[in-house]
């Protein structure tokens, strides 16, 4: 299945199980562990830069950022719902007008616990790889959510065959997203579509990494609330 069809399939599973917040931008399970709320925010998609402009991120193989980020944050929603955590979304598509400014904002105002944005990477060099981490500077919570994601992430090197764990795996930005988080956040950046072998790996194994980056969340919120 191509990635733009497994969107397509996912969407439409995601219409029976999701319904509109008030704000009309983030969408909310109705399975839900009230007391934990997760929103997961898919980067770039309508209206990220600009309003009424499309931001693709970058684009491999006829293959858009936006619509892997979007299949990854479908796949990890649903993973966490399972686990019984109220999970929310800053967008279900890529028509919908959510801009850059307001993604972090919308957790805010569900008054999350936990905030990922899920990136895919894009260099010149195309044998960068390995997933990539970030946490805004000088936070404590992000930085320890970060290396719990990591560490996941990078155990998968021993299961999927080819993914590579990055030389610089957890890093600090001041992201947008990450500074404008009132709750622990990270921007995750699954690997790196410019590998075309690792753009391979992303696209076929997108249920075991979402799976990877839901179970660091759940271990490290458990974590959180025995402290």
């Amino acid at each position: 299945m191509t990635i733009r069809g497994l969107i397509t399939s996912l969407s439409a599973g995601l219409a029976l199980a999701y319904a509109s917040n008030v704000d009309g931008q983030v969408v909310v399970t109705k399975k839900a562990r009230p007391a934990k709320t997760i929103v997961i925010d898919a980067g770039h998609g309508m209206g990220n830069r600009r309003s009424g402009v499309y931001d693709p991120g970058a684009v491999r193989e006829g293959i858009s950022e936006s619509d892997m980020n979007l299949a990854y944050a479908f796949e990890t929603g649903k993973r966490l719902s399972e686990k019984g955590f109220n999970v929310l979304h800053t967008r279900l598509d890529n028509s919908t007008e959510t801009p850059l400014s307001q993604r972090a904002y919308q957790a805010n105002n569900a008054n999350a616990d936990l905030f990922l944005s899920i990136h895919m990477n894009a260099v010149e060099n195309t044998g960068a790889r390995g997933p990539i981490v970030y946490y805004q500077n000088g936070s404590t919570t992000g930085s320890n959510l970060a290396e719990r994601v990591s560490g996941e992430l990078n155990s998968l090197t021993n299961s999927i065959q080819g993914y590579a764990v990055n030389s610089n795996p957890v890093r600090s930005n001041n992201y947008a997203v990450l500074r404008d988080s009132k709750s622990p956040a990270v921007l995750i950046e699954t690997g790196f579509m410019s590998n075309p072998s690792e753009l391979r790996i992303l696209t076929q194994n997108y249920k075991q990494i979402s799976e990877g980056i839901a179970k660091a969340v759940d271990d490290y919120l458990s974590n959180e609330v025995r402290r």
